[in-house]
């Protein structure tokens, strides 16, 4: 299972963590805003977010400012930050302020490529990125 958190941690945009601890670190750390990916392995829209929208160069590039983890919603870590963060399913992505405790924005579902880069623009136009 280990294996496979870092397989898809490592798949879509440069260095993903798998390990939230280790994301609120190096957030606090480099002044960044974190980016939550809950996926769940199971998932066929999460597949094909991460195919048609994650791993395409612009939301790569788009993702830079943040310190992206993704987290397995049914893991126990997974649970606990989807409750604090209001997650109600799968693929779901939070952008989360650490400095102050807040969720900045967040979407649920297989969104297009266009509509998830207009998001990571709003919330970048946000004294966060």
């Amino acid at each position: 299972m280990r294996f496979l958190l870092l397989l898809v941690s490592f798949a879509f945009a440069g260095p993903w963590l798998s390990d939230v601890d280790s994301a609120l670190k190096i957030a606090s750390q480099e002044k960044r805003p974190i980016a939550f990916y809950f996926y769940n392995k199971n998932c066929v829209y999460c597949a094909q977010f991460e195919d048609f929208v994650l791993s395409q160069p612009q939301a790569k590039a788009a993702l830079e400012p943040f310190v992206v983890v993704s987290v397995a919603l049914y893991s126990d870590e997974g649970a606990r930050y989807a409750r604090k963060f209001g997650v109600v399913g799968t693929p779901s992505v939070v952008f989360y302020d650490p400095s102050q405790d807040k969720v900045v924005a967040k979407t649920f579902g297989n969104r297009p490529l266009g509509e998830f880069l207009k998001l990571i623009t709003d919330v970048c136009k946000k004294p966060l990125c």
